[in-house]
């Protein structure tokens, strides 16, 4: 029989163990992190109540891929530290099956506890960023909340910490089995896919396998049967191999590692992007304008002005981001001027900042100045915060808002300018 009943027991009692050690070490870990979620707050408020001409995006934290990145370097430290944490237990009854199964089980209970952590760390941001924007209206959240997409955001944190964590153990499964054989083999499947098209090529649709699938269902279908061969593999060969002596690791470097990688990660100053393309444009005039995307279109009543005539143009150009022009190649309807204002452009991740202003266009005509003038909300705080890192693949979630779809950080700005068209029996021109 692969696992008896005495395998079941001496697994649970090994995991009892093992866990009232571990917890204090995830209760300490919930410190700090609690700590350093509290002071980045402050810090993205003291952003967010900070004055402002301009418009500003205010990029926090995510506190999903500092979790991540610690899930993989705990997952890392228990496999290269299997037989050393194994060895303090040794007085209590266990084998080879409930060393290994303990030891996984303290393994995903970590796993768990990251993404729970994870979860509430975006869920604290979000109330209190949320309660700001509702009672303050020059802060606006760039994503909108979505309850489904929180959820799944979980499960394929997990999932995809899992799936390294289980690939971790399978190697470090062989190591104990056969250290040497599987250094050579390994070394040599690096250097050969280093330097041969074919074999990245074979890598890459490997990975494309699990990274690339964007079917929620299909994914996780894929993931779990990953996840099962893979810990099955390395159960099997764990039962068969000599536990005999501590390996020679460097867990008090990965631990070192794991503190820097999370202080560096968490501990980030949130990024205020403040531009000097904040011109959120009202185009004066006694009509309407129309808020198109990026652009406004008014139109002027010239039919009480003589033919021959010229009109003065005047903007407030003092905003060196927005410039005015007569068009004199287009012949425009008579008895009307038409002043299209493209509005400068602001753009962060793909979302145009300009829009959270609420610009408008005004134009007014008295005797022959025609009078241009834009406006915008100023002091506008614009809230980027996406709960998980790792949704971008699936097309059920792109183009919903919701999330930063795309990696990295990236900005666009352009200036704005107006262009009016008047017909061909008046003259216009721009005094300012």
């Amino acid at each position: 029989m692969f696992m008896g009943r005495i395998d079941i027991d001496n697994t649970i009692k090994l995991t009892k163990v093992k866990y009232i050690v571990f917890k204090r070490n995830m209760l300490r870990g919930l410190v700090i992190a609690l700590f350093l979620l509290l002071v980045n707050s402050i810090l993205s408020l003291s952003l967010v109540f900070t004055e402002s001409r301009n418009v500003s995006a205010i990029s926090l934290q995510n506190f999903s891929f500092a979790f991540f990145l610690a899930g993989v370097m705990l997952s890392l430290f228990m496999s290269i530290s299997y037989k050393t944490i194994n060895k303090q237990y040794s007085i209590f009854p266990q084998n080879n099956t409930s060393r290994f199964l303990s030891s996984q089980l303290i393994n995903y209970s970590f796993i768990l506890f990251l993404s729970i952590a994870s979860l509430i760390a975006y869920l604290f941001q979000y109330l209190v960023f949320k309660t700001i924007a509702t009672n303050y209206n020059n802060v606006f959240l760039a994503y909108k909340f979505n309850f489904e997409f929180l959820i799944v955001g979980f499960l394929v944190f997990i999932m995809y910490l899992s799936l390294i964590s289980a690939v971790m153990t399978f190697v470090g499964t062989l190591f104990r089995k056969h250290a040497v054989y599987t250094f050579v083999v390994l070394g040599v499947l690096f250097s050969l896919i280093m330097y041969n098209d074919i074999l990245k090529g074979l890598v890459a649709n490997v990975l494309e396998f699990i990274i690339y699938e964007n079917s929620l269902s299909i994914f996780f279908i894929k993931g779990a049967i990953t996840w099962f061969i893979l810990m099955f593999l390395s159960l099997v060969i764990n039962k068969y191999t000599e536990f005999y002596k501590e390996e020679k690791t460097f867990s008090k470097a990965v631990v070192i590692g794991i503190t820097l990688i999370l202080i560096f990660t968490i501990f980030i100053v949130p990024q205020m992007i403040i531009t000097d393309y904040s011109s959120n444009v009202r185009v004066t005039e006694h009509h309407e304008s129309i808020y198109k995307h990026n652009s406004v279109e008014i139109e002027v009543d010239i039919s009480q002005i003589e033919e021959g005539s010229l009109i003065e143009v005047y903007t407030n150009s003092e905003d060196s981001t927005y410039y005015a022009y007569v068009d004199e190649m287009t012949e425009g309807e008579k008895g009307k001027i038409i002043i299209s204002a493209v509005l400068p452009l602001n753009q962060k991740d793909g979302i145009n900042l300009i829009e959270f202003t609420d610009p408008k266009v005004f134009a007014e005509l008295k005797e022959n100045n025609l009078y241009i003038n834009y406006q915008y909300n100023e002091n506008i705080k614009v809230v980027f915060l996406s709960p998980w890192l790792v949704m971008n693949q699936f097309n059920r979630y792109i183009g919903e808002g919701i999330f930063k779809e795309n990696p990295g950080s990236y900005s666009s700005r352009g200036s704005g300018h107006m262009r009016i068209i008047h017909p061909d029996n008046v003259r216009c021109i721009v005094i300012n």
